[in-house]
């Protein structure tokens, strides 16, 4: 039969069972070993085994949770430090504040530093934005059409093809296309050959 744990352990492969205690090895028996596992382990030595290992998982959890105690109280501590350091930087400046302005008073200090603050809400208040008009947003009368749009200079077949858009446009509404305060009739259209001009290429304004 396999060996014992005993046995095994000392490099013998197979034990027997002593015939004076059935319980034990021959091997195990003879060098007064207490405990032996040749016949497997027992319900009892079960039960045992799983005790343990149950009190084991419990002091694991146990100790798990008093280490994270400890650590949330440390870090507890650490918040705390951090904010005294502040309020110890913080009560420094305004002393030394004080001391700038000859206040002996950390009172006084507040009132004098609250009435500044609440002068310079009220100065801030009072500000009116600068006024933009109208005519600062249009193009001023130096306006070059090739320095606003780089594309390129306006080509005069452009102008004849927005005019006969535009006569187009009259036709398919019935009525004639007008500008403020100027009505578009036939002898009174806004081409370059009533305006004054004549488009190069394009002589007679027809």
């Amino acid at each position: 039969m396999p060996s014992c744990s005993a046995c095994e352990s000392q490099g013998i492969a197979k034990c027997a069972v002593s015939p004076r205690d059935s319980s034990r090895c021959v091997e195990c028996v003879r060098l007064g070993r207490s405990r032996c596992d040749v016949m497997g382990i027992s319900r009892e030595q079960l039960h045992r085994l799983a005790a343990q290992h149950s009190k084991l998982d419990a002091d694991v959890e146990a100790q798990e949770l008093r280490l994270l105690e400890r650590e949330q109280e440390l870090a507890a501590e650490r918040q705390k430090l951090l904010r005294l350091r502040s309020q110890k930087k913080m009560w420094f400046e305004k002393i030394m504040r004080a001391v700038r302005r000859g206040i002996n008073n950390l009172e006084e200090l507040d009132r004098v530093e609250r009435e500044e603050a609440e002068q310079e809400e009220r100065r801030r208040s009072a500000e009116v934005l600068p006024e933009v008009s109208l005519e600062s947003l249009l193009p001023d009368s130096n306006f070059v059409w090739d320095s606003t749009f780089p594309m390129g200079p306006l080509n005069p077949s452009l102008l004849d093809e927005m005019n006969a858009l535009a006569q187009h446009s009259v036709g398919l509404s019935g009525g004639m296309v007008s500008s403020p305060g100027r009505s578009l009739t036939s002898g009174n259209d806004p081409t370059p050959d009533n305006i004054g001009g004549v488009i190069p290429g394009n002589s007679g304004g027809g």
